[in-house]
């Protein structure tokens, strides 16, 4: 399963910019970018905690790394079923990363998720959940045939 991801992970480079000079704020920012509004402020909270324990430079290494990744030119040869599943206001890895990752995927399903954001898992974990739940059922009642019919859903089920 891909979920909130590319296949080619470019970072702004503002944001790089605050991750090795300020760290607060861009862990703000990382925050701001990985949730819906309405999300509970718990959540985004603890999910602040979790980026700020850290340390500033394996963060700051982590996004470098996000922003070399480019593997768009190797999609087209994956001979598997994968399930793509993007949050429809993903500011971190924009649904239209999910989208390519699906055109090129021949056997793939994609889901883009109302109501969600970077942290889809988090925001909307029972409709991920179900999401997992189908594909694996798909995949196991193929009879050992792992591929599935490429679909394209434009909301949560």
């Amino acid at each position: 399963a891909l979920v909130a991801t590319g296949a080619q992970l470019r970072v702004s480079p503002a944001l790089l910019d605050n991750l090795a000079n300020d760290f607060e704020e861009a862990t703000q920012q990382i925050v701001a970018y990985s949730y819906m509004p309405a999300t509970p402020s718990r959540l985004k909270e603890a999910y602040l905690r979790l980026l700020r324990d850290n340390d500033p430079r394996v963060l700051y290494t982590d996004f470098v790394a996000c922003n070399a990744f480019d593997v768009r030119d190797r999609l087209r040869s994956l001979a598997i079923s994968a399930l793509i599943i993007c949050g429809n206001k993903d500011k971190m890895t924009p649904p239209a990363l999910g989208i390519t990752l699906h055109d090129q995927i021949a056997d793939s399903r994609l889901h883009l998720v109302d109501n969600a954001a970077h942290n889809v898992m988090v925001e909307q974990p029972a409709c991920i959940a179900e999401f997992f739940s189908a594909f694996l059922s798909e995949l196991s009642d193929d009879d050992g045939d792992a591929s599935l019919p490429a679909s394209q859903d434009g909301g949560s089920e």
